[in-house]
Order: structure tokens, then C-alpha cells, then sequence
């Protein structure tokens, strides 16, 4: 996975998502420290890769990329939407604190995937 990119991937049954981020998507994701519930990230602390399910915390629909979604709400974060109840993370599966699902129930983070990195360029999940 080339840096500030991401690969979908099939896990135990459920789809997976590894993003791999670069200098640039660090800083966007240091920007969003005060927009989001979960772990600040710096340059400093920023992982080799963030693993994380994509499905929602809500109502564990599929998650897919905002820029897949751009044309419904202009001005959204780059990050992951989910399309049946709105809910919105950035690519470290961070929630956002304002776009919350309807009735305002504030999402969790997406549910991270335990990993080892194993070689410079590779890792292996597990359980």
C-alpha cells in the first residue's frame, strides 16, 4: 500500500480497511484532533498504518470513502460515510463529533484490527 493511500481487504469474514499514511494525510489528520472522539494523533504518535473494520459502530452498515459521496454533502472531511444512517470518521476511523447518526447518538471509532508488523512493508493481522 503505497503512503497515503488505503486497500480494502476481506478479514475472518468482514471487510477490512488499511490505510497507510503519509506526511501530508498526518497533518490532515492532526487538524482533525479537536473535530473527533478517539486518540489525538501528531506526527510524533501517527502509526505505520491504521487497521480498522469497515463496518459502523451504529448499525454495523458498510462503510464507504466520503469522496465516493462528495455530490450529498458538500464540505465533508475526507474520511469514511456511512450511507444508511449518515455517520461519518475520519481515515484513522476516528468519529467525528459533529456528524452524528440521527437522534444524536454519538458514534464509536471504528473498531480497530490487532496487528504485527512483521517486514518494513508488512504486516499481519490477527485475532
Amino acid at each position: 500500500i503505497t503512503p497515503g493511500s488505503y486497500k480494502k481487504i476481506k478479514w475472518q469474514g468482514k471487510p477490512v480497511i488499511v490505510f497507510r499514511p503519509n506526511n501530508e494525510s498526518i497533518r490532515i489528520l492532526e487538524s482533525l484532533n479537536k473535530e473527533v472522539w478517539g486518540p489525538p494523533i501528531t506526527s510524533e504518535n501517527a502509526s505505520f498504518v491504521y487497521v480498522y473494520e469497515a463496518i459502523s459502530t451504529y448499525k454495523r452498515c458498510g462503510v464507504v470513502d466520503t469522496k465516493e459521496r462528495s455530490t450529498i454533502i458538500e464540505g465533508w472531511p475526507s474520511g469514511w460515510f456511512d450511507p444508511c444512517h449518515m455517520g461519518l470518521w475520519d481515515y484513522a476511523g476516528r468519529s467525528f463529533r459533529a456528524y452524528n447518526v440521527p437522534d444524536g447518538v454519538k458514534l464509536e471509532n471504528l473498531k480497530k484490527v490487532q496487528y504485527r508488523t512483521i517486514a518494513k512493508d508488512t504486516i499481519q493481522l490477527y485475532p
